[in-house]
């Protein structure tokens, strides 16, 4: 349950500031977090399966222009509505982020 809404909470920061600044934000606090609750993490690989999820979960936020660079320049191309980025962005953010459980659950880290 941690993992999962420490992963939701990254993933809705990000999406409003840059992948970059959630992480660098999020990380340390969610660190502490995880060395506090580390027996609960044990069966999942531990903190470091913790900040990996984390870091997937911000690198998933893209569905605003302002969450990586590459998004921001196709918008500013104007060619890609922001209308557009949210809908597929949601989409990648959501399948992404169930993708990246899985393979947590699957395959902790060592």
């Amino acid at each position: 349950m941690i993992i999962i809404v420490a992963g939701l909470m990254i993933y809705a920061i990000s999406t409003f500031i840059s992948n970059t600044s959630a992480a660098n934000l999020l990380m340390p606090m969610l660190a502490l977090l995880g060395v506090a609750v580390e027996s609960s993490l044990t069966p999942y690989g531990g903190v470091a399966s913790l900040l990996v999820y984390m870091a997937l979960s911000a690198s998933l936020a893209m569905t605003l222009p302002i969450s990586t660079p590459p998004n921001a320049i196709a918008s500013s191309t104007g060619l890609v509505p922001t209308r557009h980025m949210l809908f597929v962005g949601s989409i990648i953010g959501v399948v992404g982020a169930i993708l990246a459980f899985t393979w947590i659950v699957m395959f902790p880290l060592k």
